[in-house]
């Protein structure tokens, strides 16, 4: 296995819906994944994302739609004739087998002779880095263990889709990254067409090929990590995706390159090719990490604004400062730890950069209260 890669399917969406009684799970979904990606489907609870990977991986029959494997029709085909390898959160091991037969039971059941089974095994968990551990029952395992050995089965079978449920999401926080990190090591080495699911948008940035953010059954943006963090299609993808400063106002001058908005009692500016009318309500997005924060005068870009710090927090290689501008909005940046600690009470000033700057047209504070509902529902 570890010699030859797998044949990646494309994977394709077409108006996909599904209900669950009188709740609309999925609302017209389309989504085209190409043969070897690793695609994450990102949401918070109650988005859609793992009712569209139980579609996918045949576990529902969605209400309507087509889903296609390198153009074949799966409607009607159950999940063991649909070439997809299943990892769930639970890990799903049989705790009466050891670590060898658990893996080698799908192969067992496609009736595999011998010297394939034992050939296939040794791969997938030499793979995973468990073959010293082959004769040890589930019991005997740490949880990052038992979820290489449920790797180690998804895959022995070489199947062409791999499907992953939020495998990670019962490991602490180190060892997730640890096992997220190998999971992603597997997929590039065997070339598997790879589908996760999960709700960490750490997770997401870090392993994904592309990544579809999901809310309320309907997909809003697909597009390459760092594409989606740069340009959110709306505030909800801005915000769900990571520390975002809202500021809202209304639009002072707009042309065809550019927008300034007059917002937290002074005028901010946003690369953008929008035109939009003097008066619009408008909505600033400022990521932490952009802003730097300086004594007064000690500003060397042109696009900067005055504050006053409220609180710091010292980590070591980085500092927080929670910053309050004139008209009382407030917002938080991150600062390097190569400069000195600005005292709490001084008056700064804010330098960013307009190219990096967010602006939406006609949200408001609802909508940002809306998102960080979401975010505290999905980490619960």
């Amino acid at each position: 296995m570890s010699e030859s890669k797998i044949s990646g399917a494309a994977v394709h969406v077409r108006n996909v819906d599904h209900h669950y009684g009188g709740f609309h799970a999925l609302k017209g979904v389309d989504l085209d994944i190409q043969p070897a990606e690793f695609m994450t489907l990102l949401g918070s609870s109650g988005s859609g994302k793992t009712t569209l990977l139980q579609a996918i991986g045949g576990l529902i029959e969605p209400s309507q739609g087509e889903i296609t494997v390198d153009g074949n029709p799966l409607r009607g085909l159950p999940p063991e004739r649909r070439d997809m390898g299943f990892v769930f959160q639970n890990y799903a091991l049989f705790p009466h087998m050891t670590v060898q037969r658990n893996v080698a039971f799908p192969l067992e059941m496609r009736r595999m002779d011998r010297r394939t089974v034992r050939e296939r095994v040794g791969q997938a968990l030499e793979l995973v880095g468990l073959d010293e551990l082959a004769h040890r029952h589930p019991a005997e395992l740490s949880g990052g263990q038992q979820q290489r050995v449920a790797l180690a089965r998804a895959i022995t079978f070489q199947p062409r889709v791999l499907l992953l449920d939020e495998p990670l999401g019962a490991l602490d926080r180190q060892l997730r990254q640890q096992l997220g990190l190998e999971i992603r090591r597997v997929q590039r080495e065997l070339g598997i067409t790879t589908i996760y699911v999960t709700h960490d948008q750490e997770e997401a940035f870090v392993l994904s090929s592309r990544i579809a953010v999901m809310r309320e059954g309907n997909i809003l943006q697909v597009d390459t990590p760092e594409r989606i963090y740069r340009n959110p299609a709306d505030l909800f993808v801005a915000t769900f995706l990571g520390d975002l400063n809202v500021l809202t106002g209304s639009v002072v001058s707009s042309d065809n390159e550019s927008v300034t908005v007059s917002a937290g009692g002074t005028d901010v500016e946003a690369s953008t090719d929008v035109h939009a009318s003097r008066g619009t309500p408008a909505t600033i997005g400022l990521r932490p990490e952009e802003l730097q924060v300086r004594p007064l005068g000690g500003a060397a870009a042109a696009a900067c604004f005055r504050a006053r710090i409220d609180s710091t927090i010292f980590g070591g290689g980085w500092v927080r400062y929670s910053l309050v501008l004139a008209d009382g909005q407030r917002l938080h940046a991150v600062d390097s730890g190569a400069h000195d600690v600005l005292p709490e009470g001084s008056d700064v000033d804010v330098s960013y950069t307009s190219a990096r700057t967010l602006v939406f047209f006609g949200a408001n504070q609802d909508q940002v209260n809306s998102v960080k509902e979401l975010e505290a529902e999905a980490v619960r």
